[in-house]
């Protein structure tokens, strides 16, 4: 969109009303909104106001709504077409209306999502953002800064990235009164940090007072995150293999040798280092650290557990009274129905031949009132998304797990 605002070419339209339906259909009207306000701050610090007279623009609108017609078409079946599903304790919930108006304003005010609002502080995503987008996030507050001082207290507007910075500050303060954030939200941002930051860096970087705060600054963070690669990965998870282990250890042995080089100009080698960086701690991330991680998320291991034993239970037999254990669901590739544990002895004899999900704690409760749990697949479980240090080290690690279990119901 920003090539047909300069150009005016068909097809970078088409392409952007394209590109902005799947923004749409990934998360809502969030996506669209950061590229109409890029678009908007190109216009207007550019003064192109003459695109919105050419009638090739507002072609626009047919063809996004033509290409959002799918997602619509999807919500339309599966809810509207079925008014008496229950969502949040409510029925008769429109599927286009909630995608196309409810989500948006219902998630910025907390309505019901989360009692209170979740993540309500208002400096949430400025301070998410400092670990998220490491090892760039103090680059990247910096180049803000020097954008926004060039443009409001400098008056020089004539930069190509200035539509970026604006639109980066504006969503990040609006999204900010939100009172439902969740960390990842703030990866829809990513794209235009770095379109600003890389020709901070790029100037910064030529001079020297920008090496010499950089320069110890990335070396800073990527020390950091070395200590935080090895005690993650060789003390508290061990490599698997040994190629993990040889490779992850070449990765930073060759990160430390960037750091001490001599041969290279500063203000590249600067570069290196933070790209370096990101790719040691991704490495042991994917290769090694989430992979062991998912060995204690139990929804998954059941799944493997059942293919491996080659077991066929029709998924029309199982349902959850653990409503939690997404993965589960996502890997049979089926959405479980979810029976309440407290409903359980009324409509026990109309379900008593099912599969049941359950956790451990649930099988003890269940007990107590008389019925017996006959565990067909059973493994340790815990909430892999909210790692603790008790969990991390292997001493107290099973103390923080519960069990997740695949079983018969019996009534005694």
């Amino acid at each position: 969109l920003v090539l047909y605002i300069d150009r005016r070419k068909f097809i970078n339209l088409i392409l952007g009303a394209l590109a902005t339906a799947a923004a749409f259909s990934t998360k809502g009207w969030i996506g669209p909104i950061i590229i109409f306000s890029s678009c908007f701050f190109k216009i207007l610090v550019e003064k192109k106001w003459k695109v919105f007279i050419d009638f090739k623009t507002w072609l626009f609108v047919p063809f996004f709504i033509l290409f959002i017609m799918p997602v619509l078409y999807a919500y339309y079946v599966q809810y509207d077409l079925h008014p008496e599903k229950v969502i949040r304790g409510m029925t008769h919930i429109s599927g286009v209306k909630f995608i196309l108006w409810s989500q948006n304003f219902e998630r910025f005010g907390g309505e019901n999502w989360a009692e209170g609002g979740r993540n309500s502080d208002y400096f949430f995503f400025y301070h998410t953002f400092l670990w998220a987008f490491l090892p760039w996030c103090i680059a990247a507050y910096l180049a803000l800064f020097y954008w926004l001082r060039r443009m409001f207290f400098k008056k020089k507007w004539d930069h190509p990235f200035n539509f970026s910075a604006l639109s980066f500050a504006f969503v990040l303060f609006t999204i900010s009164f939100s009172s439902f954030k969740m960390p990842h939200y703030i990866i829809m941002l990513f794209p235009l940090a770095a379109v600003f930051t890389a020709p901070y860096l790029r100037l910064s970087l030529s001079t020297k007072t920008g090496i010499k705060i950089y320069y110890p600054l990335q070396v800073f963070l990527a020390i950091g995150i070395i200590i935080s690669a090895i005690v993650l990965n060789f003390y508290y998870f061990p490599p698997v293999n040994i190629i993990t282990g040889i490779a992850g250890s070449f990765l930073i042995a060759v990160l430390i040798m960037l750091m001490f080089a001599k041969h290279l100009y500063k203000g590249m080698n600067i570069l290196f280092i933070a790209a370096f960086t990101s790719i040691v701690f991704n490495f042991f991330l994917n290769f090694n650290f989430i992979p062991q991680l998912m060995e204690y998320q139990a929804g998954n291991k059941l799944v493997d557990m059942i293919h491996h034993k080659k077991i066929n239970i029709p998924n029309n037999d199982i349902l959850l009274l653990e409503s939690s254990a997404h993965s589960f669901d996502f890997y049979m590739g089926y959405n479980h129905p979810v029976v309440d544990i407290n409903k359980l002895p009324q409509l026990y004899s109309s379900i008593k031949d099912k599969y049941f999900l359950l956790k451990s704690g649930m099988a003890r409760d269940l007990e107590s009132k008389g019925f017996e749990i006959r565990p067909d697949f059973t493994h340790v479980d815990c909430n892999v998304t909210t790692v603790t240090l008790k969990f991390l080290s292997s001493r107290t690690r099973l103390q923080q797990c519960d069990s997740l279990m695949l079983a018969h119901i019996y009534r005694k």
